[in-house]
């Protein structure tokens, strides 16, 4: 469960909460929309159980430098984890751009291999629980014509 602040941008995001249980690692079977932000904005979300995950839904453009933020907030204990997923809820190998941090996990400067749908999936490394903001940012890639 979530909140959006912010101001809009370029592409929707929409979140998508799922207790998975054990099948952690595993695409939710009905992911069900519990709200929106757009690009660019804060998302205020929940870790409620060491199994809790949320997945966040964006649209991006090929070849965009992506940054994903998600940030323990202050007075909790949750060390976030953080996972780049494809249109069809598929782990992104982001070639070592991912940085964990007690407070923070980051995917900083990952070039989005194609233009569609991108997921990225919040969860609890350390199983205890608490809220987070998740932000992502993108660098448009510049496409120059031929004079």
């Amino acid at each position: 469960m979530g909140i959006s602040m912010g101001c809009r941008f370029r592409s929707e995001i929409v979140l998508v909460a799922a207790a998975l249980g054990a099948a952690a690692f595993c695409a939710p079977a009905a992911a069900q929309a519990d709200g929106e932000i757009q690009f660019n904005e804060k998302f205020l979300g929940l870790i409620s159980g060491a199994l809790d995950q949320d997945v966040i839904q964006f649209e991006e453009a090929g070849g965009s430098k992506l940054t994903v933020t998600v940030t323990s907030q202050p007075g909790n204990q949750l060390k976030p984890s953080l996972a780049l997923l494809d249109g069809s809820l598929a782990e992104i190998d982001v070639g070592g751009k991912l940085q964990l941090g007690q407070k923070e996990a980051r995917i900083e400067g990952f070039a989005a291999p194609y233009s569609g749908t991108y997921y990225v999936r919040v969860g609890s490394a350390n199983g205890l629980t608490g809220t987070y903001t998740c932000q992502v940012k993108g660098k448009v890639k510049k496409e120059y014509k031929a004079t």
